[in-house]
C-alpha cells in the first residue's frame, strides 16, 4: 500500500522523533556531565557562570541549557537554572552507582544492540567497554550508598544478606567488578570472599576497588573458568553471577558451586525475570537486555 508523504511524515513524528530525541538527550546529558555542566547546575547557576567555569562558549552553554529545559532536566529558579529535584537525586551519590557509570555502560550496550547479528559479544568489546558495561550493571562499592542497607536487609530475613551476616567464607562465581560483594565486605567485617572471574580486565578492576577500600586482605580473585575452580577449603555460602554465563558454561559452573559450598550452606543463583507488573519503561529495558544476552548465548 502506497503512503502519501504527509502520512509518512506524521508517522515519523509519532514513532521516530521521540526515540531519536531521547537518544540524543542521553548523549547530551553524558557530555554535560563530563564537561562539568551538570555539577554546576545541581545547586543552580547562570549561563554566564557555567560558561565561565567550563571551556564552553557562552552560546553553546545557552543552547545546552535550553535543550535541558525543554527536556525537564533543569528548571529556572530565581535568576539561575537548576537541576530538577529528580535529576538532583539521579546525580547525587545516594544511588547504586554514579550517573556517569550508568550512561557509559548503556552507551556500550546500545552499540552492542546495533550490531546484533554481526557476531559481536561481550568478549569482542575493548577492555574499557567491558569494564564500562559491567560497571553499569552492578553497584559501585566505592560510592558506599548500598552498604548501610545490607544489615537492615539481613535483619529483615533477606536470604543472601542474612547468610552473609553470619558466614565466614563466601565464594562468588563470575564476580565481575564485585560491586555487591565488596559492599557486603564493608557491611560484614567477619566475611572473606573468593571471586572467580574469567575476564582479566574485570578481575583487575575488582582488585583495584578492593585495595582502594582497604579490603584486599579479605577479597581475592582467581582468574579462571568457573568450572575449573578448585579449593580444598569449603565455603559457607556461594553465589553464581550467571548473568554473563553462556549456556555451554552453566552446568560446570553450577557443579563447582555445589562442590564447594558446605552442607547446610546457602547457594544463590538469581535470575533476571520480570513479572510483567513493572512499569512499561522497566519492561522495555528488560526486553532489550534479553536481546543482547540472547545474542551472546546466555
Amino acid at each position: 500500500m502506497s503512503e502519501s508523504l504527509p502520512s509518512v511524515v506524521a508517522a515519523e513524528m509519532r514513532v521516530l522523533d521521540p526515540l531519536i530525541a531521547a537518544q540524543k538527550l542521553l548523549h547530551l546529558i553524558e557530555g554535560a556531565d563530563r564537561s562539568g555542566v551538570l555539577a554546576l547546575l545541581v545547586d543552580g547557576a547562570t549561563v554566564d557562570d557555567v560558561a565561565g567555569s567550563t571551556e564552553l562558549e557562552l552560546n553553546v552553554v545557552a543552547a545546552i541549557v535550553d535543550a535541558l529545559l525543554v527536556a525537564n532536566v533543569v528548571e529556572p529558579v530565581d535568576d539561575a537554572i537548576r537541576l530538577t529535584p529528580d535529576w538532583q537525586t539521579v546525580c547525587s551519590s545516594a544511588g547504586m552507582r554514579p550517573l556517569r557509570a550508568t550512561l557509559e555502560g548503556e552507551r556500550v550496550g546500545a552499540e552492542l544492540l546495533r550490531r546484533v547479528g554481526e557476531g559481536d559479544d561481550y568478549w569482542t568489546l575493548s577492555q574499557d567497554d567491558q569494564v564500562a558495561l559491567a560497571a553499569s550493571l552492578s553497584p559501585d562499592p566505592t560510592q558506599g550508598a548500598l552498604v548501610p542497607t545490607l544489615p537492615v536487609q539481613a535483619a529483615a530475613g533477606a536470604p543472601l544478606e542474612a547468610a552473609a551476616s553470619t558466614a565466614q567464607r563466601y565464594l562468588e562465581l563470575g564476580c565481575g567488578l564485585a560491586g555487591y560483594t565488596l559492599s557486603l565486605l564493608q557491611a560484614f567485617p567477619h566475611l572473606t570472599v573468593v571471586g572467580v572471574e574469567l575476564s582479566a580486565d574485570l578481575a583487575d578492576e575488582a582488585e583495584r576497588r578492593a585495595a582502594s577500600l582497604g579490603l584486599q586482605d579479605r577479597f581475592s580473585v582467581v582468574r579462571s573458568n568457573a568450572a575449573d575452580f578448585e579449593s580444598v577449603e569449603q565455603f559457607d555460602m556461594g553465589f553464581w553471577s550467571q548473568f554473563f554465563f553462556a549456556q555451554s558454561f552453566r552446568a560446570g559452573a553450577l557443579q563447582t558451586l555445589f562442590d564447594h559450598v558446605r552442607s547446610g550452606g546457602l547457594v544463590a543463583a538469581p535470575v533476571v525475570q520480570p513479572t510483567g507488573d513493572e512499569p512499561d519503561a522497566v519492561l522495555r529495558r528488560a526486553a532489550l537486555l534479553r536481546v543482547m544476552t540472547e545474542s551472546w548465548g546466555v
